[in-house]
C-alpha cells in the first residue's frame, strides 16, 4: 500500500474572501477581526473547509 502524504496549503484572507464570493456568505465574522474578538472568538471564524494559516 502506497502512503499518501498529507496536503497542506496556506489559507490567506484573500482565500478567505474568494470562498465567500463563490458561497455568498459574508458575515462580518469571517473577514473583520475586530467583529469576530467582539463576538468572542480568537480569530476569524473560517468556514467548514477553510481556516486562515497565514498568521
Amino acid at each position: 500500500m502506497m502512503d499518501i502524504p498529507p496536503l497542506t496549503e496556506t489559507t490567506t484572507l484573500r482565500r478567505l474572501m474568494e470562498y465567500a464570493g463563490a458561497s455568498g456568505d459574508f458575515y462580518d465574522m469571517h473577514h473583520d477581526v475586530d467583529f469576530a474578538h467582539a463576538l468572542g472568538h480568537p480569530d476569524l471564524a473560517s468556514r467548514s473547509s477553510t481556516r486562515r494559516t497565514d498568521r
